[in-house]
């Protein structure tokens, strides 16, 4: 699977495009054993925690994703499991940029490498293309990705590839940690899960 070429995104110019927060699904709209593809999103749509047009952007993206790269579908969104089926496949990341980052580590990170620089995620300069190329065998789904830059020490820097962007819708995790006298270690004694536009009134 050869994906569309990507680009940096520090420089673009703020838009809201729903994602799944750097998660990924593995699961085949497709093999549905008769039942209809929309039915399936429908039910997948209303239990993301997001308002509706964020629901119905997500749903409409992966409709229309669907419909562009899948000729087997019939007009009622219908296919045959003996289609097409769930598999690994070897997906090629490929990366074009105006500047040049010859001697940087660039990674793929998202949640199905766990946001670490493993090898098989590792980018390589093409010099033949000009662009960076990596593949790595993925399971069939929806995946979130990035691009960073890891230095020696083993810090990455998502903003020189990916920009920073006051707004960004997200999904944080506050964790609060309480050492008592004579402790030798740490206890959780909260924890909160958020969304940036869910958030609580601050008092």
């Amino acid at each position: 699977v050869l994906l569309v070429l990507d680009e940096p995104r520090r420089n673009k110019v703020y838009l809201a495009n729903f994602d799944f927060n750097g998660k990924f699904i593995i699961d085949n709209f497709e093999g549905l054993n008769n039942k209809l593809i929309t039915t399936v999103l429908d039910e997948f749509t209303n239990n993301v925690n997001a308002d509706e047009s964020l629901r119905q952007s997500l749903r409409d993206s992966i409709v229309s994703s669907i419909i562009q790269r899948n000729p087997l579908l019939d007009s009622d969104y219908k296919a045959e499991e003996r289609d097409i089926r769930s598999d690994y496949t070897n997906v090629i990341f490929a990366l074009t940029d105006e500047i040049s980052l010859k001697g940087q580590e660039i990674y793929v990170l998202g949640a199905m490498n766990n946001w670490q620089p493993t090898e098989e995620y590792r980018m390589v300069y093409n010099e033949q293309k000009g662009i960076y190329t990596t593949q790595a065998v993925m399971k069939q789904g929806y995946y979130n990705y990035c691009y960073g830059i890891v230095d020696k020490d083993g810090n990455i820097d998502y903003r020189t590839m990916e920009g920073s962007w006051s707004d960004t819708e997200n999904e944080y995790q506050s964790i609060v940690y309480f050492r008592g006298l004579g402790d030798i270690y740490d206890r959780i004694i909260g924890f909160n899960s958020f969304n940036t536009t869910t958030l609580p009134a601050i008092r």
